[in-house]
């Protein structure tokens, strides 16, 4: 996985102006857009596994770029899994304490 180009955009950067703050603050006005720009960010996550996973798929395919696509895809996909179930454990030791 290569490193991004210091003159190339950084896509992060705009996608995360585009969508705007996702992070409640406790504040209703400000919570309400920000629950809204979240449901935003979820799509737009939900779009990038959908394509990784079509991209994962290739590893069946016998040419080596195809093949080298599925790799990089499903090396992406191992570590959203890990980062996504380390986060669920996490979450679920916080409410099982407070429910506790």
């Amino acid at each position: 996985m290569s490193q991004p180009d210091e003159n190339k955009i950084n896509i992060k950067a705009v996608v995360d102006r585009l969508i705007g703050d996702v992070e409640a603050w406790g504040e209703s006005h400000h919570d309400k857009e920000s629950n809204e720009n979240l449901g935003v960010l979820g799509d737009l996550y939900w779009h990038i596994q959908s394509t990784l996973c079509r991209c994962a798929r290739l590893t069946s395919r016998y040419e080596g770029s195809m093949n080298a696509c599925g790799k990089i895809a499903i090396d992406y996909l191992k570590m959203d899994l890990e980062y996504v179930r380390e986060t669920i454990e996490e979450c679920e030791k916080q409410d099982a304490y407070k429910r506790g």
